[in-house]
């Protein structure tokens, strides 16, 4: 969930990773729609899809990703828990072994996200 109405939160994103039936991953991203002023009504509305992609990730893809996953593993190192404002991150895997939360109001993770979303050329 990207910070974009300070503590309230914003829009929310979605990454799961699968193989399908070739043995290839692919990444599915969806980001929903989101309005600060209409706060409650976005939160309970997951049908306002705003963007949504598949990709099947290459060798580079899966390293960019893994640079990620790298990435909020040390943001999570040097989490500063000091409100509820900032952007929220989630990375757990379908067992629920892997399972890491990150609110990141003091570090730079959320240039690298952004710069990640680039790189993989997850919107428009």
């Amino acid at each position: 969930m990207i910070d974009v109405c300070s503590e309230w939160g914003g829009p929310k994103e979605y990454f799961k990773i699968y193989s399908n039936p070739q043995d290839q991953q692919i990444l599915n991203y969806k980001k929903y729609k989101f309005n600060c002023d209409s706060i409650a009504f976005y939160y309970s509305n997951d049908s306002l899809l705003q963007f949504k992609k598949n990709k099947i990730l290459t060798d580079i893809d899966k390293k960019t990703l893994s640079q990620l996953f790298l990435d909020l593993m040390k943001a999570k190192i040097n989490e500063v828990y000091g409100s509820n404002a900032g952007s929220v991150y989630h990375l757990k895997n379908s067992d629920s072994t892997l399972n890491i939360s990150v609110i990141t109001d003091k570090t730079d993770f959320n240039e690298k996200y952004i710069k990640f979303k680039d790189i993989m050329k997850l919107e428009n």
